[in-house]
């Protein structure tokens, strides 16, 4: 028996018959969602403002024409990782709900090379950032996006891109969702000694170079995060976030919102109690969809559904 993810079959178990050569499915992993229901994913490929290729995948709603939509911009975490072609519930299920979704793998992204990750290094408030506006700039540009309707979302170094893309791209992103996110990038650097098992921490060298920090008390750690600039972000902020998150702590979110009341900005806060940083349980899972959806469809309206569209996959 395998597991197959894909844009074909979805998520699913299939049994082979090794004499046969054959293949017959089991099983969808996610009960309700059949291939049927995917909405088309492709790779795309831009440009970044220093010329730099940048590999992207876009989901688009099934059976609308890719022109004029509205755009979630879906930032992965790491940053050291990447998106693929796999099933992805998180896009699909923004993609659901009548949104293309745009997921860049900026450079520091892996799976692209050494030289494009090497890259990311001294530019986690710099050109990471702007290689994912920029990826905007060109869908809006081939006219498959409709620039008045584009939030930009993540999760953990993710949810740091969305507040630092509303604050550096504040005129580009209509609202704003963090999820498990990174406000003070020195407080992450202190909980990476909090957090060490052995004396040497790699984790706290790998994070200070990605940050291009010479030290902890390096000034520009202060420049680079989103907490200090609650003043530049115009788009409203949904912040959400895991009470045992042991990776990303609570408290930045907290930190974050309270910047942001401060600030006069307009920001909502949802606790996901006895949640963790990788949102592993499925009640959690479903009510941080739920406030992301609902709050992205308030700032950034979705076309009405065609008859024939379907049944939707964001459950």
């Amino acid at each position: 028996m395998i597991r197959v993810s894909g844009p074909k079959h979805g998520d699913a178990y299939f049994v082979v018959d090794t004499q046969t050569l054959k293949a017959s499915l089991v099983s969808d992993v996610y009960d309700g969602i059949q291939a049927s229901d995917l909405n088309p994913v492709r790779r795309i490929d831009y440009k970044a403002e220093d010329g730099l290729d940048i590999p992207a995948y876009l989901t688009t709603p099934r059976g609308r024409e890719a022109k004029r939509l509205p755009l979630v911009v879906l930032v992965h975490g790491g940053p050291a990782s990447r998106d693929d072609l796999d099933f992805d519930w998180w896009s699909q299920a923004i993609a659901s709900r009548g949104y293309a979704v745009l997921q860049p793998q900026f450079r520091g992204s892996d799976g692209f090379g050494e030289k494009f990750l090497v890259a990311g290094y001294g530019e986690w408030g710099g050109k990471m950032i702007s290689d994912v506006s920029d990826g905007v700039r060109e869908l809006v540009k081939r006219g498959v996006v409709d620039p008045n309707r584009v939030c930009i979302a993540g999760g953990s170094y993710g949810g740091y891109a969305a507040l630092a893309g509303g604050e550096l791209d504040a005129d580009t992103y209509r609202c704003i969702v963090s999820v498990a996110g990174v406000a003070d990038v020195r407080r992450l650097l202190d909980d990476d000694v909090d957090n060490q098992v052995n004396e040497e921490n790699a984790t706290q060298r790998y994070h200070m170079r990605l940050l291009g920090a010479k030290t902890v008390n390096d000034p520009n750690l202060r420049a680079i995060s989103p907490l200090y600039h609650a003043d530049k972000i115009k788009a409203p902020v949904l912040l959400i976030h895991g009470v045992e998150d042991t990776v990303v702590k609570y408290e930045q979110s907290q930190l974050m919102a309270n910047a942001l009341r401060a600030a006069g900005k307009p920001v909502e806060f949802v606790t996901l109690k006895g949640e963790d940083h990788h949102l592993s349980r499925g009640d959690t899972r479903t009510q941080m969809l739920k406030a992301m959806m609902t709050f992205i469809e308030a700032h950034a309206p979705p076309d009405p559904p065609k008859a024939d569209a379907g049944a939707s996959v964001a459950r």
